[in-house]
């Protein structure tokens, strides 16, 4: 579908940034209707209509849009849907409980030996383990930074 060609090029421009910056959200997408909530000054609630694959309205609550233009934050949305159209959402547990334990874990070591940063993660993860230092050390952190320059001491 070449829904670009509802849009002038600046609003495509704009509303592909609000794309880009992740400002869509709530995506719900049924046969006959796009939904999302786009969060730009505001949140925008836009609606689209479809039949099939055809656009036949589209709406949202901004001021451009209540002039009856076609706005940025429906770009957004439309960006968003055709990435979704293309990559469809997948329910990632709903793809881990129908995998075997033997495919989950040889996954989880070749996962763990590309990318060796996530093993301390993992480890963290699995034993619920934490020290008592690093705790303290985070504590403090957070204390300082809300104290105004006074310094607080271990006694």
């Amino acid at each position: 579908m070449e829904w670009e060609t509802y849009f002038q090029k600046r609003i495509l421009d704009r509303g592909y940034d609000y794309y880009l910056d992740g400002c869509v959200e709530d995506l719900c997408i049924t046969p006959n209707r796009i939904k999302a909530v786009v969060y730009g000054t505001h949140p925008y609630h836009v609606e689209i209509k479809l039949n099939g694959n055809r656009i036949i309205g589209m709406s949202c609550d901004c001021l451009y849009a209540q002039d009856e233009h076609n706005c940025k934050h429906m770009a957004a949305v439309l960006y968003d849907w055709e990435r979704n159209a293309t990559h469809p959402i997948i329910d990632n547990s709903k793809l881990v409980k129908e995998a075997s334990e033997e495919d989950v874990r040889s996954f989880l070591i070749q996962v763990l030996d590309d990318d060796p940063s996530l093993v301390e993660t993992f480890k963290q993860y699995t034993q619920n383990e934490f020290s008592l230092t690093t705790m303290i050390d985070d504590l403090e952190g957070v204390v300082d930074s809300y104290s105004d320059g006074y310094r607080l001491y271990r006694i």
